[in-house]
């Protein structure tokens, strides 16, 4: 059976102009899904629901009729469109990432770590190092996928922003301009409002996400409170190099982009290099972000986040910073 993840990494306020909202959740994927809109919209949340609990069972590596478990195990066959699209979508993430983003991560995930299981555990170094990654060994065509031997796939890390996406759709047919939709650290925002980000290293918030655009998306990615036995094994790990990464505390990436994409490329600065990181970044200008280290250190771009300084033991790095200089900060043990 699947752990349930019980985790807010926002803490939600509402500036609409209707005083009148709901808000209602419930647990999907996982974790906590909840809708807010206007009361006079309220008709709608139900069919939201059941589209994201849509893109769970054909996502699901943990349901026993889920699409991803099925194919895991029967190595070949058609899927449904959910899932044909989203693999896709992973092949799309993998090349822009340069394959720090990889839904075949599951070879480890899964089959080496159990994460999300009752029988998680710590496998070997010799066992994780025999485990084959890569995008390359998984085969489409007309909705066919094909798995190649000892390739395993995890969606997890692009899986909650597709959701939303998919709930997205439902408001925006609608024709719903004032509204926010999320699955734990995915969200989208129609219209005006305000997102306290979690403090990763304690209770409350270390700062706030003021949106005032039309439709803008938010991702976080963290390691906080997502451990095997020990803080030194987390369910972030880098595909390259095969081992949990620690660099970054949390990353919040936002734009006016589909959520999908947000959530891959947090998983993905989340477990890359510093240099690599901050040069991913720089080539998306459209992306603001809030990337906090483990050792404290901030660094913020966008003037949509707001950063309370002393909520944290770090400090900010200046942008005017090198990017060698803001590496090097952001690796530093304090």
């Amino acid at each position: 059976m699947k752990k349930i993840i019980l985790l807010y990494i926002f803490i939600i306020s509402v500036q609409f102009l209707s005083a009148d909202t709901i808000r209602r959740e419930r647990v999907l994927m996982g974790t906590y899904a909840f809708v807010i809109v206007d009361a006079n919209d309220s008709q709608i949340v139900n069919t939201i629901f059941a589209r994201m609990k849509q893109v769970e069972e054909s996502l699901s590596s943990f349901l026993k009729e889920g699409g991803v478990l099925k194919l895991n195990r029967k190595r070949k066959g058609k899927v449904d469109d959910d899932l044909f699209e989203a693999i896709n979508l992973c092949k799309k993430l993998y090349s822009e990432t340069n394959g720090y983003f990889d839904c075949t991560i599951g070879s480890i995930t899964k089959q080496q770590f159990g994460f999300g299981t009752e029988n998680e555990k710590i496998p070997s170094s010799a066992s994780i190092a025999q485990s084959k990654v890569g995008m390359d060994g998984v085969h489409m065509h007309n909705r066919n996928v094909w798995l190649e031997d000892d390739i395993y796939l995890d969606l997890g890390g692009m899986g909650k922003g597709f959701g939303v996406d998919k709930a997205a759709d439902i408001l925006k047919r609608a024709g719903i301009t004032q509204a926010i939709v999320g699955l734990s650290g995915d969200i989208r925002c129609f219209g005006s409002c305000s997102i306290a980000i979690q403090n990763p290293f304690d209770e409350g918030a270390v700062g706030e996400i003021n949106i005032a655009m039309q439709e803008t998306g938010i991702s976080t990615s963290g390691i906080y409170r997502r451990f095997v036995k020990t803080k030194d094994y987390n369910h972030l790990i880098d595909p390259k190099r095969r081992r949990s990464e620690r660099l970054f505390a949390s990353v919040t990436l936002v734009a006016p982009l589909p959520n999908v994409l947000l959530d891959g490329w947090a998983t993905a600065i989340s477990v890359m290099p510093a240099s690599l990181a901050l040069k991913f970044l720089d080539a998306h200008p459209s992306v603001e972000y809030l990337l906090i280290g483990t050792n404290g250190v901030v660094l913020k771009k966008g003037r949509n986040i707001r950063y309370t300084a002393h909520s944290l033991s770090g400090f900010i790095l200046h942008p005017s910073l090198s990017l060698k200089e803001k590496s090097k900060w952001l690796q530093k043990l304090l």
